[in-house]
């Protein structure tokens, strides 16, 4: 009988014991799920924000796509190189850039530049301009035969909103646990250079023809 007590009594605390340390363990569980849910609907709900933004941004692009193919636009093409002669510092290469601006505001809406380097590496920049005529977007193809290496970088009032990466991957540079820094300072050179074709599209302005 002393032997059953014992028996019984040993079974009494082992099963206290379980409980009192399975329930923190539990609870911590549940903390740590609730946790993971509440971070999956944050980047669910970011991924859904990128999304509609760069709705916005490429229906945008494509508009001017259209008003360009139909002519609504004027163009000024400029051809760097036309002979593909080897320059020091960037080898050979031509290179066009084309500005697309409205006729009647004189707004710049888009540049393309087309580059063949060595006769056969095509590489494609584009730059999008919002209607106050800050850059919008800027997407780069630096091997035309090869769709993933395709970047793109969008912005608000010149500062960096979003960009694409590895195949058409969003990033959000509000989202510090994917934002890329190398990205980011690439993004900055890239505004860097839209204001450069800015400056450009002016000075070409400057030395149109005056009304006769």
């Amino acid at each position: 009988m002393k032997n059953i007590k014992t028996v019984f009594s040993v079974l009494v605390f082992t099963l206290i014991a379980t409980m009192a340390f399975a329930q923190p363990t539990d609870l911590k569980k549940q903390y740590q799920d609730s946790l993971k849910q509440v971070e999956l609907k944050r980047k669910t709900d970011l991924a859904n924000e990128y999304q509609a933004k760069l709705s916005i941004i490429n229906d945008y692009s494509s508009a001017i796509d259209i008003a360009i193919q139909n002519k609504d636009l004027v163009e000024h093409r400029l051809n760097m190189n036309a002979t593909n002669k080897v320059v020091v510092g960037s080898g050979q290469y031509n290179r066009n850039v084309y500005f697309y601006y409205e006729p009647t505001g004189h707004e710049l809406k888009k540049v393309i530049v087309f580059t063949i380097f060595n006769g056969d590496q095509r590489d494609y920049q584009e730059f999008v301009f919002n209607e106050n005529g800050m850059v919008y977007k800027v997407q780069h193809l630096p091997d035309m035969s090869n769709a993933k290496t395709a970047k793109a970088f969008y912005y608000e009032d010149e500062k960096l909103s979003l960009y694409t990466k590895d195949g058409g991957k969003v990033f959000g540079a509000d989202d510090v646990s994917s934002f890329d820094e190398d990205a980011f300072q690439e993004s900055v050179e890239w505004l860097n250079r839209s204001a450069g074709y800015v400056a450009l599209f002016k000075l070409m302005k400057s030395v149109e023809p005056a009304n006769k």
